[in-house]
């Protein structure tokens, strides 16, 4: 229960699907702002922040897409709060970190055959 949360899975899924998606997380339902996009060789870095909680005074979530060698695509996360000083982060980092993979996850199995 510190202040950061990292977690990192793999997908058969295109780095390109993954992108888009992130493009549209605002309007997911997670409470949360796209506050940046950087592209990098093999993909992307997104920042989100999600907002103040009875838990927290906020966290910064850093979601960094990139292309596997051989295909599939990488998905790292990681979800710190907003104030270093906050030493215990109650759950919060964890839920947001898994609230994106269920996002993306969910995204995923919604989609028509082809379109990952």
């Amino acid at each position: 229960m510190a202040n950061k949360f990292r977690d990192r899975r793999n997908y058969l899924a295109s780095a390109e699907y993954f992108i888009d998606k992130l493009h549209n997380i605002n309007d997911a339902g997670l409470n949360v702002a796209l506050v940046s996009e950087n592209a990098t060789a093999d993909g992307a870095v997104f920042v989100v922040h999600h907002g103040l909680t009875p838990r927290s005074a906020g966290e910064i979530i850093t979601v960094k897409v990139s292309a596997l060698d051989g295909g599939g695509t990488g998905v790292s996360i990681v979800s710190r709060c907003v104030l270093r000083a906050q030493f215990i982060d109650f759950g919060k980092n964890r839920a947001n970190a898994a609230a994106v993979f269920n996002y993306l996850e969910r995204s995923i199995h919604a989609a028509p055959d082809g379109d990952c």
